[in-house]
């Protein structure tokens, strides 16, 4: 039988005629057809033209392959090109997402980078080292500028006795001598630095001195009430404050500010010497000297907290006696008992705060808040009223009694606790969000502690009403969100600072 000659494919006359709609390589060769991609493989194509095959796309359904006898349409073989031209993507952007774009520039330089690489660890210590001398440079400046610009003129004026002078500025002109020879020393270590040098030794020999911060910081609310008391009263210091804060020395700086550097200059160290021992390694020979430098500096630290907070208790103390009809000492509980420490000992905050009163007959909800004097103590809370002037003890609870809120409405109403005496409840609640926060805070941790101290039984219990309230808050309105002057936080937030967080969870 006469081999039978088989004409072109109508695809590969077409295909000569339209350039634009087409793309071709070694192996292959794309058609725009109906706005879809169909890729026709040479190879393919010579085989099959000896064999009488028509071209099969690797996209074509078996269906539509021809079997040994049949006929086919030409329109079968390849769908009708498309004269229209194909449209193009924006020059320079490719999809990332829904309507998301990203520059080929981008893209080409990220995988240039590869992943992105970790500073080096010598590098980061290198410059974490550098802020150190930097910010000491800057810390030295601020001693400087207060003890020759504004402390060493008034010792010759006669404008501030040496008894008001020593208040305001404390230990000042020590805490400049010292820091001198600190930054001297620190500096010849940096000029001299190498991947083997240290600096943990430096503050390891020298922190015994940050001691002397307790002093400032203690000091410290004395001395701005008197710098502050001092310029309003003395024309003469007033005038001289405001002319040497002009001084271009100063920066503009007041003198107020420039004192409140010492402060925060403790917690600066602990933090870059807790950066600088994070990238240095265990085999470098300044890590066992950094680590035992931050442990001092964190000593030194909790002590100057502590002392501050005495100071500051202290003067809490002596307000509120000026106040009182009736002395701690002489017993605040309704039996008069006289207790066997000092207020001191047992004081940790007062404020006013917002009680609602009712009895077991009443409605909780028609009860009237009225602001009263709430002294929080170690073991107790007492609540006190005004007689002529002077606060008097009414109520004295224990902490095992307070009772925390249980639902959310008593949450956004920044309900405290609540307590029973006889026949009469009581609401205590924050008047502010921020009061809310900081007397929150102190119970919490006071609870904790008393916890730890007291075995509490009964089924009013603080502690198996803390276990409801997490079970019954959890399980409906951890989602919900307390919303006040444009102040969101979420209830697990608000909870868990009264009440830390749920037996198995950690803080």
């Amino acid at each position: 039988m006469p081999e039978i000659q088989r004409t072109k494919n109508p695809s590969e006359t077409m295909r000569t005629k339209n350039h634009d709609a087409e793309t071709s390589d070694q192996d292959g060769e794309k058609h725009v057809t109906a706005g879809k991609e169909e890729i026709v493989d040479h190879k393919n194509a010579e085989r099959n033209e000896a064999t009488g095959e028509p071209p099969v796309s690797p996209t074509r359904s078996p269906s539509t392959i021809r079997k040994p006898g049949s006929t086919i349409s030409p329109p079968a073989l390849v769908s009708k090109i498309t004269t229209q031209p194909k449209q193009s993507k924006p020059v320079g952007t490719v999809k990332v997402g829904a309507g998301n774009t990203k520059s080929l520039a981008q893209k080409f330089q990220q995988s240039d980078a590869g992943p992105e690489r970790k500073e080096d660890p010598e590098l980061k210590r290198t410059h974490i080292v550098k802020e150190i001398q930097f910010t000491e440079k800057n810390y030295l400046n601020v001693l400087r500028n207060v003890v020759e610009e504004f402390l060493n003129p008034l010792y010759t004026a006669d404008i501030l006795s040496p008894e008001l002078i020593s208040t305001v500025f404390g230990p000042m002109e020590s805490l400049y001598e010292y820091h001198q020879g600190f930054l001297k020393s620190l500096s010849s270590r940096v000029e001299a630095w190498g991947p083997s040098q240290k600096i943990g030794d430096l503050f390891l020999d020298k922190t015994d001195f940050l001691v002397i911060y307790s002093e400032y910081a203690n000091n410290f609310n004395t001395a701005m009430y008197t710098l502050a008391e001092q310029k309003e009263k003395n024309r003469l210091f007033a005038n001289f404050v405001k002319t040497v804060e002009q001084n271009p020395m100063v920066k503009m700086q007041d003198l107020g500010s420039l004192l409140i550097e010492p402060i925060q200059r403790i917690p600066r160290y602990q933090m870059l010497l807790k950066d600088l021992l994070k990238n240095t390694t265990p085999s470098h020979p300044d890590q066992a000297n950094i680590t035992k430098a931050l442990e001092k500096i964190e000593t030194i630290a909790s002590y100057i907290n502590e002392e501050k907070r005495k100071a500051e208790n202290k003067e809490a103390i002596d307000c509120l006696n000026d106040r009182l009809a009736v002395k701690y000492e002489e017993g605040w509980n309704k039996a008069g008992d006289k207790p066997t420490t000092s207020l001191e000992d047992q004081y940790l905050k007062d404020g006013q705060l917002l009680v609602a009163k009712w009895t077991s007959n009443g409605v909780k909800d028609n009860a009237v808040k009225s602001l009263k004097q709430i002294v929080l103590l170690k073991e107790s809370v007492v609540l006190f009223s005004g007689k002529s002037g002077k606060l008097v003890p009414k109520h004295s609870f224990s902490l095992e009694a307070l009772q925390p809120p249980t639902d959310i409405h008593e949450i956004k109403q920044w309900v405290l606790f609540q307590c029973t005496e006889g026949k009469h409840s009581f609401q205590v609640s924050a008047p502010s969000l921020a009061e809310y926060r900081a007397w929150s805070v102190l119970l919490r941790n006071t609870i904790k502690i008393f916890k730890t101290s007291v075995t509490m039984t009964g089924p009013d219990s603080l502690m198996k009403q803390m276990e409801s309230v997490h079970s019954s808050i959890l399980e409906g309105i951890l989602d919900s969100t307390i919303s006040h002057s444009h102040t969101k936080r979420k209830v697990t937030d608000v909870r868990d600072m009264f009440f830390g967080p749920p037996q198995g969870e950690t803080e």
